[in-house]
C-alpha cells in the first residue's frame, strides 16, 4: 500500500521510471512494469536495513572475484570504486564480513553522513564503513584520500548522479540508446588519486541471494592535460556502457528515478 502511495503521487519519479523501462524495452523487447521498479526499490530499503542488522550473512552473497579483492587487502593496496545506483551498495558491508583489515570510505554528496555515522557505530561498533560527506570534489578533499588510499584504505563513489551544484562538469556519452550526462568528478578524483579503480555492484538474485560485482576498472587513470576532455570521455563511456549492461540483466534495480536524459549537450 505505501509503495502504491507513492507510485500513484510521485508523477515525476513515475514518469522517469516508464521512460527508462521502455528504453530497456526497446533494446531487449522485454517489458517490465513500473510498480514492480517501484517495489524493487521498497524491498532494497527492507535489505539496508537487514545488512545493518546482521540479517544478511556473506552464505547469501554470491562473489566470483572474491580473490581479488583479498588479494589487495593483503598486500595493503588501496584504491578506487566506482558504484552507481543499481542493486544495493550497502552490501557492500560484507566486504568488512571478508576481513575486519579493510576499511571503506564512501563519499556521499549529503550533510547527514556524520549523524549517519554516529548511528552506525550504535548499530554495530565494529562496522568499517566511513561515510564522507561533501558538495564537491576538490584538490584539498583529493589529498585527505590520498593519505586513506596510501593506507591501503578504499573510496568508494557513485557514478551515476550528476552534481547539483556543479551540473555543467558532466560529460555527454551513450547510455541506453541516447546521450546522457555523467558526472566527471568521480573521474578527475580517481586520476587524482593514483590507484587502481575497480567496478562495484551487488544485485539481488532470487530466494535472497546476491551476486557481488568486483571487478577491475583501470589499473590507472591518466588525464593528460592536452587531451584531457578526450580521454575523461573515454572513461566515462566505458563506465556508462558497464551500467547499461548491468541494467539491462537487472532492469528493475536501476534506482534513479528522475529524468536521466534530460539535460543532453
Amino acid at each position: 500500500p505505501i509503495i502504491t502511495y507513492f507510485y500513484i503521487l510521485g508523477k515525476n519519479a513515475r514518469n522517469a521510471s516508464q521512460k527508462y523501462l521502455g528504453k530497456i524495452e526497446y533494446l531487449t523487447h522485454q517489458r517490465h512494469s513500473s510498480i514492480k521498479h517501484f517495489i524493487a526499490f521498497g524491498e532494497a530499503a527492507f535489505d539496508k536495513l537487514s545488512v545493518w542488522c546482521n540479517d544478511i550473512t556473506l552464505d547469501q552473497i554470491i562473489f566470483p572475484d572474491r580473490q581479488l579483492f583479498l588479494d589487495n587487502i593483503a598486500q595493503n593496496k588501496g584504491g578506487v570504486i566506482f558504484t552507481a545506483h543499481l542493486g544495493n551498495i550497502e552490501i557492500a558491508r560484507a566486504l568488512g564480513m571478508l576481513t575486519t583489515s579493510v576499511k571503506i570510505n564512501a563519499i556521499v554528496f549529503s550533510e547527514h553522513a556524520k549523524k549517519f555515522n554516529s548511528a552506525l557505530e550504535k548499530i554495530h561498533p565494529s562496522f568499517n564503513l566511513n561515510l564522507i560527506s561533501v558538495t564537491q570534489i576538490d584538490l584539498s578533499l583529493a589529498m585527505a584520500l590520498k593519505d586513506k588510499v596510501d593506507q591501503g584504505e578504499f573510496i568508494i563513489i557513485v557514478g551515476d548522479r550528476t552534481s547539483t551544484t556543479q551540473p555543467g562538469r558532466s560529460t555527454s556519452v551513450n547510455f541506453l540508446g541516447e546521450k546522457a550526462n555523467f558526472p566527471q568528478g568521480p573521474f578527475i578524483l580517481a586520476n587524482l588519486l593514483q590507484a587502481p579503480v575497480y567496478f562495484m555492484l551487488c544485485l539481488k538474485e532470487k530466494h535472497t541471494r546476491y551476486h557481488f560485482i568486483f571487478e577491475l576498472f583501470e589499473e590507472q587513470l591518466v588525464l593528460k592535460k592536452k587531451d584531457r576532455e578526450k580521454q575523461l570521455e573515454v572513461y566515462i563511456q566505458k563506465y556508462a556502457k558497464l551500467l547499461e549492461d548491468y541494467c539491462i540483466k537487472y532492469p528493475l534495480q536501476w534506482f534513479n528515478f528522475f529524468d536521466f536524459w534530460q539535460n543532453k549537450k
